[in-house]
């Protein structure tokens, strides 16, 4: 069944009805008035709480991307360390094939060869080792910046949620400050 305008004025006269029963001495016109104030406050006082809670969800969005990013950074630098260890392990094998080389004037041609096409993949294991390095090093800045986003909206977020309760407790102290004056209480 819909709401009539009659039924909005029955409720509207019931409840200034009781208020001039509880002592209430202002006019019909000023007791609406204080109500639509009452639901203007109402109204703000919830928006404030939206706008909180959107700042609490993009800092919990910013701490998920610190985490993917630290993440990152980890992976960059067990390839590094891989890179690393594959580079030490091709140089040792380039020195020993010299070591043969020497050793073996017969084959000293061959061996010289192999030394040396180990000496590249190793120098090209090194330069991906350092690029690797250098991949693992700007994860770790782009980490590092996440995470001081990541603060920076969590305390923002917290300094909004503090205002808005204020501005709610205020709102409420000063509507009830109001409603005794009205009531007379």
């Amino acid at each position: 069944m819909a709401i009539t305008v009659n039924d909005k004025n029955l409720g509207h006269a019931t409840a200034y009805g009781y208020a001039v029963g509880k002592g209430y001495t202002g006019t019909e016109e000023e007791f609406a008035e204080l109500m639509a104030s009452y639901a203007t406050v109402a109204q703000s006082a919830s928006e404030s709480a939206g706008r909180a809670a959107q700042s609490a969800q993009t800092a919990v969005e910013a701490k998920d991307t610190a985490v993917s990013a630290k993440d990152a950074s980890v992976e960059a630098k067990d390839d590094a360390v891989s890179a690393k260890t594959n580079a030490e392990s091709s140089a040792s094998s380039a020195s020993q094939s010299a070591t043969s080389a020497s050793q073996s004037a017969t084959t000293a041609t061959t061996k010289a060869n192999e030394a040396s096409a180990s000496a590249s993949a190793a120098s090209t294991s090194a330069q991906n080792a350092s690029a690797s390095a250098s991949s693992a090093s700007q994860a770790k800045t782009d980490a590092e910046s996440a995470k001081n986003d990541a603060v920076a909206a969590k305390t923002s977020a917290e300094e909004s949620a503090t205002l808005a309760k204020q501005y709610a407790e205020s709102i409420e102290v000063a509507t009830i400050a109001e409603t005794k004056s009205y009531l007379g209480i």
